[in-house]
């Protein structure tokens, strides 16, 4: 299961990106290349990941279309999640954010 500590662990070794897919392993982007990494995440594990940073309205799109964006904060790290279906598997792209964007931005 991911939790708001492997955030840390991410920015500290500069990557950008996680990819999750159910039935697969996390995927980390560092420095543009893709490093799978971890034990395959279940269905569950991603759906219970999904339940905890995307408000229900934002789910609820999911389910009747098969994607939607958020965006959360794990502090200190504010974060952009698309959630989708590949391959008819539940997937998440979330993009780690610095903690201040250039002018004052709302990432939203």
């Amino acid at each position: 299961m991911i939790e708001d500590t492997d955030f840390r662990q991410l920015a500290a070794e500069d990557a950008t990106d996680l990819h999750l897919t159910a039935g697969k392993p996390a995927v980390k982007r560092i420095g543009g290349v893709l490093v799978p990494f971890g034990p395959e995440i279940t269905e569950n594990e991603l759906r219970t990941f999904a339940e905890r940073y995307v408000p229900p309205e934002r789910l609820h799109r999911f389910t009747e279309t098969g994607s939607c964006d958020s965006a959360f904060s794990a502090d200190p790290f504010r974060c952009r999640l698309h959630l989708y279906l590949a391959g008819g598997q539940m997937s998440a792209a979330i993009r780690l954010l610095p903690s201040e964007l250039a002018g004052g931005q709302d990432p939203d």
